[in-house]
């Protein structure tokens, strides 16, 4: 799997944990450009060059949010640090993704300057369970 489209999944999961949290979510979708003599080529489109998701709940800020690896969070900071936020509407954060854990995120915000202060998400998968009545069928 290329790191593009594991970067793509480790997004979807996020959406999926902000889903399961009820806020509506919003991806940014790549944008295609004209390459060469009729070429088209797709390349990744974040809003305001940063974001991922955008995620919003009712009465609450809407969330901002980057995804990565936990890896890969130096980078990420520096990148986003540069951005000023109103902390009464807006709220960014880092989705910083556990390697090996099944859709496990840790949550670092913009107000406790990025810093990981424990907060943890994770996916709960659906089971679906199949109900047998007392006849046996």
């Amino acid at each position: 799997m290329s790191n593009s489209s594991k970067g793509k999944a480790y997004e979807r999961e996020a959406m999926e944990v902000l889903k399961a949290d009820g806020y509506m979510v919003e991806q940014a979708i790549p944008k295609t450009i004209w390459i060469g003599a009729g070429r088209i080529i797709s390349v990744a489109h974040d809003f305001f060059g940063v974001w991922d998701i955008i995620a919003k709940k009712l009465g609450e800020p809407t969330l901002w949010v980057q995804v990565t690896t936990w890896e890969s969070i130096s980078p990420r900071r520096k990148k986003i640090q540069e951005y000023c936020w109103n902390s009464d509407f807006d709220c960014p954060v880092i989705y910083a993704r556990i390697r090996g854990k099944d859709a496990c995120f840790r949550l670092l915000y913009g107000r406790d300057g990025y810093e990981w202060t424990g907060e943890i998400k994770k996916l709960v998968k659906k089971v679906k369970i199949n109900l047998i009545n007392h006849n046996g069928k």
